[in-house]
């Protein structure tokens, strides 16, 4: 990747399943976005939502705004 903020809009566009341009898709695959990163947010998330509800409670609020 170009740069760090080349990696995390692909992450971003990712998680929000923005259409990817060609060169993006080569960069996920290359770098196997879907079962690596994504993943592991998902699973934060999940433990988030389960150990601190409050804190997910929030985290939603600002998401959602």
């Amino acid at each position: 990747m170009g740069s760090s903020f080349d990696y995390y809009n692909l992450i971003e566009k990712c998680l929000l399943e923005v259409s990817l341009s060609d060169r993006e898709k080569k960069d996920e695959a290359e770098y196997d976005v879907q079962n690596k990163v994504i993943k592991e947010i998902k699973g934060l998330a999940m433990c988030l939502s389960r150990f601190k509800p409050a804190d997910w409670n929030k985290f939603l609020d600002v998401v959602i705004k």
